[in-house]
């Protein structure tokens, strides 16, 4: 499966780090430097004990398990992976008793994130997985996950994103990828940033 590389993503800090300096009320121009107070994992993830995790800096709530093979709503997902109709549809059936939850969540609270949500969760520092040094989840594939976005220039695909090393890939939703289900409505300001002259600004 190819990727498609974000160049100008690439060496850049977490997406999340832009927007704490956002949530603190500059805009992404008045950010004249990265943000020196960006959250460790420990203080900006907390396990609910109840098979999900909360991130405060987005109010995503995540499934702590990343690859949960059990069969949800008739789907089987075994191999981890599925199509991107079925993935909406296990996600969709997700609820308490599910793949480790006892938070009382019941079917159609739960969804594919967003690319936005999922490229929130990338630190661009590290890889296998792109994510935050002692973050809370488990099972975590360092593989491609779907995201609800579909590709624009597509009838039939949607967005991806890779947590090897946090690419975004646009594919066919036939291609079968991980799934990883949210709850709770985040609060993404931007869809990505760029990087130059260590300026930050909120991409075109």
């Amino acid at each position: 499966m190819n990727s498609c590389p974000h160049s100008s993503l690439r060496n850049l800090p977490t997406l999340a780090a832009l927007l704490l300096g956002l949530s603190s009320g500059l805009t992404a121009l008045e950010l004249s430097a990265a943000p020196t107070n960006i959250p460790s994992a420990a203080t900006r993830f907390t396990d609910n004990d109840n098979g999900t995790v909360t991130d405060h800096l987005t109010g995503v709530i995540w499934l702590k398990n990343a690859n949960c093979t059990e069969t949800v709503g008739g789907v089987n997902k075994s191999a981890g992976v599925l199509a991107w109709d079925n993935a909406l549809a296990w996600t969709a059936a997700l609820d308490n008793g599910s793949c480790g939850l006892t938070d009382g969540s019941t079917a159609s609270q739960w969804r594919l994130p967003n690319r936005k949500e999922l490229q929130s969760l990338i630190d661009h520092g590290v890889s296998n997985p792109a994510l935050p040094a002692g973050h809370p989840f488990t099972r975590v594939q360092s593989h491609y996950y779907w995201s609800s976005t579909t590709f624009a220039l597509g009838a039939n695909g949607a967005w991806g994103v890779n947590l090897t090393d946090g690419n975004r890939y646009a594919g066919g939703a036939t291609f079968i990828l991980y799934v990883w289900p949210v709850r709770q409505q985040a609060n993404i300001l931007i869809e990505q940033a760029k990087v130059a002259n260590g300026l930050f600004w909120a991409a075109p």
